[in-house]
């Protein structure tokens, strides 16, 4: 043999440590990289792609002593702040730490140093409810730190925020926070230290709207309606403070908004209906400091919605109509502009970050090519199953089959629910428009006209339109009215009395609301403003001379489709996958059925060498395979026989009696047993029962009855056994099982047993039954295990206390309609990955003195239901203490909280009406009845 003719040699394997070295740090990599695009998600918009930062309605500005702007925009989640050559230098996203909440900041300052301050609101995602506001703190470079945390637990109205305005002065920070009767100007140094009260502005929190100032002499307060400005008198109540024109050619101010001191004490407050900022003298008197032909393209409307002003005497203000989507303004101490802002160029360092998860997102794209192109190439050229083969072949396209059609469907229906939440909009809007009284909304001119007679009348119809969101079609619809004026639109009249008259809209569909107030077409059209995209329609709103005086516009979040959107493409993955996962299993089936006969063949041999007598084998193929797979089979059945009367007597004795009863007496055989044996042990009993089972039972025949409890039984059976109990006794309908191991095997076989009755309902509901219900009580205690009897009959079973109160709380579950319900002794054992469960309350319950504390398992509820009752758990829990102190009213309020929130929690609403009861008929409190 030649050389050239040898044959190569065998390249030696790879050995898997060497494998698992490379994939490591490969795995290791893509989790990375999945984490960096996630994380910054937010940042991952096409102009980081362009090296821009553009605006997206800013709300509030800030100017520190660098000439560094800070605002708040994105529907304020984000704060952006500009460096005095005009380079984004920060940009800051709120985001929640859990699935339950949303977040967003309301307010700015900034100290000499640079360190930013904001005021964060925290809400409920579901209930729309404030948990909490706090004051951060920002310093350049570090770490968040909270200042102030306002709690609202206990706040009757947690729809409001309660912290106001955040002013920086001689080396404080100064912050208001709404009371119910009064106002509170609070103060925390600068370099540390513990939040201190200064002083009360003794007026309801409901009519403030803004605030400025630092101390008694110095303070101005700005109405809700906005028609008035007010000074700190004596006492903390408010006077008037007095602003009036300086001189003819000045307006006197019709609706201040934005209030704030410069550094030599005067006042600046922005007027939002004459469009212009005035600075008061110290006689009260007003100067235009700056108007619409003082911004750089003079606009024919504007609106100036946050104004700060430096100590070196530079004015920062938001234009909110400028610009795509608003403006910064910056002025000079002599007016003169000195800055305008639309978009900023952002520094290296803040684009590198911007275009991180830009390169986290095609590093993953890369990799996943990279893995597809691994399996393609490489594995479907080795010795593989053909199973596998199969499998790498058909499941991505099918996959991708599936999901291509799916999101075809999904856009088409979402398309014509748009287009039907249009249309409803549109007919809402045009029957409104021909019962509004135009006279009456042209009544409507001046702040002070809010909550009267016409404005009252004129919202009472708004909210009748939309019957004040209680329909599920239009919850979240609303209904307002606008009039144009000095080129803008103006709330006059909402169907919540929310915003008062005169309110401002710079974000609205201009050219909309002036078609239909000009030709009187409707007009139905799409927008966004600072707080989110809505879908709405407008019609002109006409006098008794038919004149079109207003504009009356009705709406809806587009957010609410949006979200809509995203839960059903959730949906439409999850349904994909079970799809694949479906046809995975059957593709593995007809594999294993077609080419792997000759390894079960292999397989029962085996088991039958090792001692495996009953050990057979399934070919269904018509072939010699099939042959001997049947002459093995019959080879087995003679082997068995021999055994199977030597073990039929001690199996049938198993069925009665559980081998696992006799482990726990001590003995290997039936045959061992005798009266008057027993231990004393400590077991957990669990008994289960099918609610309204003899109604049930009257409905059917004796077959149909035994095959029903059969079939039930053993789908309850496995699982008791699965968890490491057995069951002791059949009580009819009834189950009595017993767990020698941990409490807790009894509580997961509860929550598994209720669960199955989610897959054998709907089989029985395919087949015209009715589903069933099953209520579990779960109690652990010392027992005394044994055999009870005579001669000629004997029996094993349980006595105890624990037996008594076990089978109690089972018949609890009726009363609060729970599934599943334990004793105070069960939660004590239970680990921290426990099923849900909260305190149910405290039951007399016969045999045993005093109250019983139980608890509710709800693990085993519906998601929806189980999400509820975590929600709500802390404030259901609390009102059962209440109830059980007698607290009637505070019980009654927090379980009216959980119903709210949860309605279908049938406990909540039993306590609601045992509160109820106990108010209305007697001074003692109510308890549930015994058990």
């Amino acid at each position: 043999m030649t050389p050239e003719n040898a044959p190569s040699p065998a390249r030696a394997p790879m050995p898997a440590w060497l494998r698992y070295a490379l994939v490591a740090p490969l795995c290791l990599l893509v989790a990375g990289l999945a984490w960096l695009a996630w994380t910054k998600r937010d940042g991952m918009t096409l102009s980081a792609l362009e090296r821009r930062i553009p605006l997206r309605r800013p709300v509030s500005v800030t100017l520190d002593t660098r000439g560094t702007l800070y605002t708040l925009d994105d529907k304020y989640f984000r704060i952006l702040g500009i460096d005095a050559s005009g380079r984004a230098v920060s940009q800051r996203y709120v985001r929640p730490d859990d699935a339950e909440h949303y977040e967003y900041w309301s307010e700015l300052a900034v100290d000499a140093d640079g360190v930013l301050y904001a005021t964060k609101v925290v809400y409920f995602l579901d209930t729309e409810l404030v948990d909490y506001e706090e004051i951060d703190r920002y310093p350049p470079g570090g770490r968040e730190e909270v200042l102030y945390t306002l709690d609202h637990d206990a706040d009757e109205y947690a729809y409001d925020t309660r912290l106001l305005t955040l002013q920086v002065h001689d080396g404080h920070l100064y912050f208001d926070v709404r009371r119910e009767e009064a106002v509170e100007l609070w103060r925390v140094r600068l370099d540390g230290g513990a939040p201190q009260h200064v002083l009360d502005v003794a007026v309801p929190s409901a009519d403030v709207y803004n605030l400025a100032g630092y101390d008694e002499a110095g303070l101005f307060v700005a109405s809700y309606s906005g028609d008035r400005v007010f000074r700190l008198g004596p006492g903390g109540s408010l006077v008037d403070s007095d602003l009036h024109s300086a001189r003819p050619g000045v307006p006197a101010y019709v609706l201040a908004d934005k209030l704030f001191l410069d550094r030599d004490g005067r006042l600046l407050m922005s007027d939002l209906f004459n469009q212009c900022v005035y600075r008061a003298g110290k006689d009260g008197a007003l100067e235009m400091l700056l108007s619409k032909e003082d911004l750089p393209d003079r606009p024919e409307r504007a609106l100036y919605k946050d104004v700060w002003v430096a100590d070196d005497g530079r004015i920062a203000v938001v234009e909110s109509i400028g610009g795509e989507a608003g403006r910064l303004v910056v002025f000079g101490p002599d007016g003169t502009v000195e800055r305008e802002i639309t978009a900023a160029v952002p520094s290296l360092a803040l684009w590198l970050r911007q275009l991180a998860p830009w390169a986290a997102l095609a590093g993953l794209v890369l990799a996943f090519a990279g893995t597809v192109v691994y399996v393609y190439l490489a594995v479907l050229n080795r010795r593989v199953a053909l199973v596998l083969k199969l499998i790498l072949a058909f499941v991505p396209l099918v996959a991708l089959s599936i999901a291509f059609i799916a999101n075809r469907i999904f856009t088409k229906t979402f398309e014509k629910v748009e287009e039907e939440v249009r249309f409803r909009l549109s007919a809402l809007a045009q029957a409104a428009g021909r019962t509004i009284d135009g006279d009456a909304v042209d009544r409507i001119r001046v702040p002070s006209d809010f909550l009267g007679e016409d404005y009252t009348a004129i919202a009472a119809g708004l909210d009748a339109l939309v019957n004040s969101g209680a329909d599920p079609w239009n919850q979240r619809v609303f209904a307002n009215i606008t009039k144009l004026y000095n080129g803008m639109f103006y709330i006059m009249v909402d169907y919540a009395s929310s915003y008062g008259v005169l309110y401002p809209m710079p974000h609205a569909p201009f050219e909309r609301y002036l078609a239909a107030l000009e030709t009187g077409t409707p007009q139905q059209y799409e927008y966004t403003d600072a707080d989110g995209t809505y879908l709405e329609a407008a019609v002109p709103v006409r006098n008794a001379a038919g004149k079109a005086v207003a504009v009356l516009y009705v709406g809806s979040s587009k957010d609410d489709l949006v979200l809509l959107r995203e839960t059903f493409r959730a949906e439409v993955t999850r349904t994909t996958a079970i799809a694949v996962a479906a046809l995975l299993l059957a593709i593995v089936a007809v594999s294993v059925f077609l080419l792997l006969s000759v390894n079960r063949l292999r397989g029962a041999v085996k088991r039958m060498a090792d001692g495996e007598l009953d050990a057979a084998v399934s070919i269904r193929s018509r072939d010699e395979i099939g042959d001997l797979g049947q002459g093995f089979n019959a080879m087995g059945r003679r082997l068995k026989g021999h055994f199977e009367e030597t073990s039929s007597m001690s199996d049938a004795y198993a069925r009665f009696v559980p081998r696992e009863f006799l482990q726990l007496l001590g003995k290997e055989r039936i045959a061992e047993v005798e009266l008057k044996q027993n231990r004393l042990l400590n077991l957990t009993i669990l008994f289960a029962d099918i609610r309204e089972f003899t109604s049930l039972s009257e409905t059917m025949g004796p077959e149909d009855n035994f095959k029903f409890l059969n079939s039930y039984l053993s789908r309850m059976g496995p699982i008791i056994r699965n968890h490491h109990g057995f069951i002791d006794k059949y009580l009819g309908d009834g189950i009595m099982a017993l767990f020698p191991g941990e409490p807790s095997d009894a509580v997961r076989a509860a929550v598994e047993m209720q669960q199955e009755l989610y897959t054998y309902n709907p089989q029985r509901q395919r087949m015209n039954y009715p589903p069933i219900r099953v209520g579990i009580g779960v109690h652990s205690e010392k027992v005394i295990l044994g055999i009870v009897g005579e001669k000629e009959r004997m029996e094993g079973t349980v006595i105890g206390n624990a037996v008594n109160l076990a089978s109690r709380l089972e018949s609890l579950t009726k009363r609060y309609c729970a599934r599943i319900i334990v004793s105070e002794r069960i939660i004590a054992t239970m680990s921290a990955d426990a099923p849900d469960h909260r305190l149910l309350g405290h039951a007399e319950v016969k045999g045993i003195d005093g109250k019983v504390p139980v608890h509710e398992v709800f693990g085993a509820d519906p998601p929806e239901d189980v999400r509820l009752k975590r929600h709500t758990k802390a404030f259901f829990e609390k009102g059962v203490r209440l109830f059980r102190q007698g607290d009637r009213a505070g019980a009654g309020r927090h379980f009216q909280a959980v119903a709210k929130a949860h309605p279908a929690d049938r406990a909540a609403a039993y306590y609601v009406d045992a509160c109820i009861r106990a108010a209305t008929r007697s001074a003692e409190p109510e308890t549930p009845g015994e058990a």
